[in-house]
């Protein structure tokens, strides 16, 4: 029980001789703090298992894991940790991690780390200088409504993740005055506006997803706009202006739950200029229902239109 031992570097670690050899790593109940560069550069290891009684990972203890998939917990329940500098640095293989009662993210916690999602709770405090880096994160759900943002513009959060990623919050202000924590790395930020997802809801890679409200007082998602505008965004995410700037987006709710309805101007910014010239009709529109049909759509590119046609909300339009 306690404390693990920690050690300046990998090779004054007992089991440095066979630190390659290492493919499953098991920390027993009673631990609540890792030790620092433990298995740092196990490059076999992929599987790891923390006890319940966790509170802290320790600086560099996986980092340079290359090869590690799997982090668990007792029974799936994640602890309350924090999760220390460079901890898992460089997990290149490590897509997924369960951030359901982690508290705050060091400096380089999970940079370059293989993410390509992350959900951070309500409870979230800290979110450090460069802890997200260079990581393929394509979706971002930060449900905190008080900013956890502990970055610097020299070390931003969520620097160089994917291109046309997304960030959804629930408060434009957990980015106020930080804009370098995302915009120069071809982010779009989303604000729910009071908004959640569904249990267990899969993000889809290259589009906006349907959210369902918080509250239930009669109110219906009425679909992603611009913020501060009237355009409406369908099928693909926002794409760069002609300033090099990105479209921040805010999700919007209209009263009652209609089967069918004119949802009128349709924003769908594409690569290419283009502009909604019709009305459209969308079919069985429900908070939790991942596609719905788009029909009579016209559309303008530069001076030549072109006919109307159909798509698919939820999937990207090709």
């Amino acid at each position: 029980s306690g404390s693990c031992p920690s050690y300046s570097n990998a090779s004054q670690t007992p089991w440095y001789t066979w630190m390659d050899q290492i493919t499953r790593v098991e920390i027993g109940e009673g631990i609540t703090l890792t030790g620092s560069y433990a298995f740092s550069g196990a490059d076999a290891l992929r599987e790891v298992e923390l006890p319940s009684t966790l509170t802290l990972v320790n600086a560099y203890t996986f980092s340079g894991c290359d090869e590690l998939e799997r982090v668990t917990f007792p029974n799936g329940r994640a602890p309350r940790i924090t999760i220390a500098n460079s901890a898992f640095f460089s997990c290149k293989n490590l897509a997924e991690f369960d951030f359901s009662n982690v508290d705050a993210f060091n400096w380089d916690s999970f940079s370059r780390a293989g993410l390509t999602k992350a959900v951070f709770p309500e409870s979230v405090t800290s979110i450090g200088a460069s802890s997200f880096y260079g990581t393929p994160l394509k979706r971002v759900l930060i449900e905190a409504s008080e900013s956890p943002m502990k970055d610097s513009s020299s070390f931003p959060a969520f620097g160089n993740i994917a291109e046309k990623s997304i960030i959804y919050v629930q408060d434009d202000s957990i980015f106020e005055g930080r804009d370098y924590s995302y915009t120069h790395h071809r982010t779009v930020i989303a604000n729910l506006n009071g908004g959640e997802f569904a249990e267990g809801y899969s993000y889809d890679d290259a589009v906006f997803v349907l959210p369902q409200l918080k509250e239930k007082d009669d109110k219906t998602f009425d679909g992603w706009y611009i913020s501060g505008t009237d355009v409406r965004l369908e099928g693909n995410i926002p794409v760069k202006d002609r300033d090099g700037s990105w479209f921040p987006a805010e999700a919007r709710w209209v009263e009652g739950t209609p089967d069918k309805t004119n949802i009128g101007d349709i924003g769908l910014i594409l690569e290419r200029p283009s502009y909604f010239i019709a009305p459209a009709q969308v079919d069985d529109v429900t908070a939790l229902s991942p596609h719905v049909t788009v029909t009579d759509v016209q559309w303008r590119i530069g001076d030549q239109p072109m006919t109307t046609e159909s798509f698919e909300y939820g999937k990207p339009y090709t």
